[in-house]
């Protein structure tokens, strides 16, 4: 009998590890096919055990991290390399090849690859296995209403400053509205970009996007106006009013004039909808606190509210017809100049690289790239006078790339993904291909801007 219950037990405890591994095997075997042919097999394999991402060498050493200490997989700078990052700067990353510890993992090989697949291949896994712990952890704590412990008990209800002073029916069934919206939010965010998003809430005055691998992002209720989408790259957005960097993320540790959330062209209607939702039943529930509070038995300002409400909302959806980014024009005689040559080089960025390069906008006196590492959008930013007189579009067809050079060993472009100033913006190619094309739409388009 006590043999028994020792096999049950034995039976049970590889049951439950055998299940919790088939949350992420996919994505492990997805890597581990590709690294059978990168720089000759040298990385050997990778494993997970007990929390611990192992590289396991084709010379038998090995380096091994606890994931919850490592960031996203990300290219780069140097041309032919793909890292992860440990969190906060940390040195997570153990190595019996140097017999002590490191802040990266790195994967490269002196020929030309390309770095996204590998970067999609490594993030996919890292996502996937978090999901899969957080999953566990969510099913382990069923019973623990610690906000602390459970980041669900999170997301559940929408808080909002002071609403036990709007008790009245009217105030309940607006929040009633508000907390239904957050919910079919949540419930669909984790079907989104591999299981990236964790969630939303709405606590204190603030909307907080949850990320799957620890990362949040952060805005005040009040800094976001509206909800935007764009249908060729397939994403929405929350984004701050007057295009301010009202949204603080913990990952890039940098402020952001939006909340991004990747979709797909079957879903992107979807959650544009869940976003309005969310945003318009918050700002009702804010602005019955607000009217309540005031006291004002004013029905003439009351009206002078609810009409500037109204023609807030109408004027928010002007942001996302036709699924093009709206900016308010700051001389429409000097964008007619460049226009046509900026929408060819946009149309065109897709076919060179669409996993890197989003898209280039003008705004104000300033010229932002937008460009994509893994899902996330980051952009590098330059004055419109310093992209003319201080930059050198420089064609590098050894390297199978096109830079934009600053002259001088001059930093002169803005970069949210470093959080500093950088000395170049470069384009490469997806896979390998001739370069005349960009290179030429590039030139109209600096032209056109003088």
């Amino acid at each position: 009998m006590i043999m028994k219950k020792i096999f049950a037990l034995v039976f049970t405890i590889f049951l439950s590890a055998n299940v919790s591994a088939q949350g992420y095997s996919k994505a492990l075997e997805a890597v581990n096919e590709y690294l059978k042919t990168f720089d000759n097999g040298y990385y050997g394999y990778l494993e997970i055990i007990d929390g611990y991402l192992y590289d396991r060498f084709k010379s038998g050493k090995y380096s091994k991290s606890e994931i919850k200490y490592l960031g996203r997989a990300v290219e780069s700078t140097s041309e032919y390399k793909v890292i992860i990052e440990c969190l906060d700067g940390k040195s997570c990353v153990y190595s019996t090849y140097t017999d002590s510890y490191h802040s990266t993992i790195s994967f490269s090989q002196s020929a030309y690859f390309n770095k996204s697949e590998l970067v999609g291949l490594l993030n996919n896994l890292l996502t996937a296995y978090k999901r899969n712990q957080r999953q566990n952890q969510t099913e382990d704590k069923l019973d623990n209403t610690s906000e602390e412990a459970n980041i669900d008990n999170h997301l559940s209800d929408v808080d909002i400053p002071n609403a036990s002073n709007n008790s009245t029916d009217e105030y309940a069934t607006k929040l009633e509205k508000a907390n239904k919206a957050l919910s079919d939010l949540n419930e669909f965010l984790p079907s989104l970009d591999n299981g990236r998003y964790a969630g939303m809430e709405v606590t204190d005055g603030y909307f907080i996007s949850h990320f799957t691998n620890g990362g949040y992002s952060k805005a005040k209720i009040e800094d976001i106006d509206r909800v935007e989408i764009n249908k060729v790259n397939n994403f929405a957005k929350l984004a701050c009013k007057g295009n301010n960097n009202c949204v603080h993320s913990s990952i890039t540790n940098g402020n952001h004039d939006y909340f991004n959330f990747n979709a797909s062209g079957a879903n992107l209607t979807k959650v544009e909808t869940l976003l309005n939702n969310l945003l318009t039943t918050v700002n009702n529930c804010i602005n019955h606190k607000s009217n309540t509070d005031s006291n004002s038995g004013d029905k003439n300002s009351t009206s002078g509210r609810e009409k500037e409400n109204n023609e807030s909302e109408d004027d928010s959806w002007a942001y996302f017809l036709d699924g093009v980014d709206s900016e308010e024009p700051t001389n429409t005689v000097d964008e007619a100049k460049y226009a046509a040559s900026l929408k060819k080089l946009n149309d065109y960025l897709p076919t060179f690289n669409k996993d890197v390069y989003k898209n280039i906008e003008v705004k104000g006196d300033d010229v932002y790239f937008y460009f994509y590492v893994f899902s996330s959008v980051y952009y590098s930013k330059i004055s419109k006078s310093n992209l003319l007189q201080s930059t050198s579009l420089v064609p590098l067809s050894s390297e199978n790339k096109i830079k934009l050079q600053c002259k001088g060993e001059r930093s002169c472009f803005w970069s949210s993904y470093s959080n500093d100033y950088v000395d170049h913006y470069q384009f490469f190619p997806k896979e390998k291909k001739e370069l005349n094309t960009l290179q030429g739409l590039l030139n109209d388009f600096l032209n056109a801007l003088k």
